[in-house]
Protein backbone atom coordinates (compact mmCIF):
# COMPACT_ATOMS: atom_id res chain seq x y z
CA UNK A 1 0.00 0.00 0.00
CA UNK A 2 2.87 2.39 0.81
CA UNK A 3 4.40 1.86 -2.62
CA UNK A 4 1.20 2.82 -4.43
CA UNK A 5 0.47 5.99 -2.47
CA UNK A 6 2.85 8.91 -2.85
CA UNK A 7 4.20 10.56 0.26
CA UNK A 8 2.34 13.77 1.10
CA UNK A 9 4.29 16.95 0.51
CA UNK A 10 4.80 19.74 3.00
CA UNK A 11 2.02 21.81 1.44
CA UNK A 12 -0.49 18.96 1.70
CA UNK A 13 0.31 18.57 5.38
CA UNK A 14 0.20 22.33 5.96
CA UNK A 15 -3.16 22.74 4.24
CA UNK A 16 -4.50 19.63 5.99
CA UNK A 17 -3.66 21.17 9.36
CA UNK A 18 -5.33 24.38 8.22
CA UNK A 19 -8.47 22.50 7.20
CA UNK A 20 -8.75 20.68 10.52
CA UNK A 21 -8.14 23.88 12.44
CA UNK A 22 -10.62 25.90 10.39
CA UNK A 23 -13.34 23.27 10.68
CA UNK A 24 -12.86 22.89 14.42
CA UNK A 25 -12.82 26.63 15.06
CA UNK A 26 -15.96 27.11 12.96
CA UNK A 27 -17.83 24.38 14.85
CA UNK A 28 -16.78 25.80 18.20
CA UNK A 29 -17.60 29.34 17.05
CA UNK A 30 -21.10 28.26 16.06
CA UNK A 31 -21.55 26.47 19.39
CA UNK A 32 -20.35 29.58 21.25
CA UNK A 33 -22.82 31.81 19.40
CA UNK A 34 -25.70 29.39 19.95
CA UNK A 35 -24.93 29.15 23.68
CA UNK A 36 -24.74 32.93 24.26
CA UNK A 37 -20.94 33.04 24.32
CA UNK A 38 -20.29 30.31 26.84
CA UNK A 39 -18.16 27.30 25.97
CA UNK A 40 -16.93 24.47 28.14
CA UNK A 41 -13.34 23.90 29.21
CA UNK A 42 -13.02 21.11 26.66
CA UNK A 43 -14.06 23.42 23.85
CA UNK A 44 -11.63 26.04 25.10
CA UNK A 45 -8.84 23.48 24.97
CA UNK A 46 -9.95 22.57 21.43
CA UNK A 47 -9.66 26.22 20.38
CA UNK A 48 -6.16 26.33 21.87
CA UNK A 49 -5.35 23.15 19.92
CA UNK A 50 -6.59 24.92 16.77
CA UNK A 51 -4.17 27.73 17.52
CA UNK A 52 -1.33 25.23 17.85
CA UNK A 53 -2.34 23.46 14.62
CA UNK A 54 -2.25 26.76 12.73
CA UNK A 55 1.16 27.53 14.16
CA UNK A 56 2.39 24.06 13.19
CA UNK A 57 1.06 24.47 9.63
CA UNK A 58 2.75 27.87 9.37
CA UNK A 59 6.07 26.48 10.61
CA UNK A 60 5.86 23.42 8.35
CA UNK A 61 5.40 25.70 5.35
CA UNK A 62 8.40 27.80 6.32
CA UNK A 63 10.52 24.73 7.05
CA UNK A 64 9.57 22.99 3.80
CA UNK A 65 10.27 25.99 1.62
CA UNK A 66 13.29 27.64 3.23
CA UNK A 67 15.15 24.86 5.05
CA UNK A 68 14.44 21.75 2.98
CA UNK A 69 13.90 23.78 -0.24
CA UNK A 70 11.26 21.31 -1.38
CA UNK A 71 9.26 22.01 -4.52
CA UNK A 72 5.49 21.89 -4.49
CA UNK A 73 2.80 22.30 -7.13
CA UNK A 74 1.17 24.88 -4.87
CA UNK A 75 2.90 28.11 -4.05
CA UNK A 76 4.25 28.17 -0.51
CA UNK A 77 2.57 31.54 0.08
CA UNK A 78 -0.80 29.80 0.14
CA UNK A 79 0.23 27.92 3.28
CA UNK A 80 1.60 31.08 4.84
CA UNK A 81 -1.50 33.16 4.13
CA UNK A 82 -4.06 30.54 5.16
CA UNK A 83 -2.38 29.37 8.35
CA UNK A 84 -1.08 32.82 9.21
CA UNK A 85 -4.47 34.44 8.65
CA UNK A 86 -6.32 31.96 10.81
CA UNK A 87 -3.58 32.21 13.42
CA UNK A 88 -4.01 35.98 13.57
CA UNK A 89 -7.81 35.69 13.80
CA UNK A 90 -7.58 33.16 16.63
CA UNK A 91 -5.00 35.26 18.48
CA UNK A 92 -7.20 38.34 18.06
CA UNK A 93 -10.21 36.49 19.48
CA UNK A 94 -8.06 35.07 22.27
CA UNK A 95 -6.85 38.50 23.37
CA UNK A 96 -10.40 39.83 23.20
CA UNK A 97 -11.39 37.10 25.61
CA UNK A 98 -13.85 35.45 23.30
Amino acid sequence: MKKKLPAPGFMAISLGLFGVSLLTSLVIGIRAVSSNGTISYGEGIAVFACLLLCLAGFLITLYGHYVVKAESRLNYRLGLFTNGGLLLVLLFLYFLGI
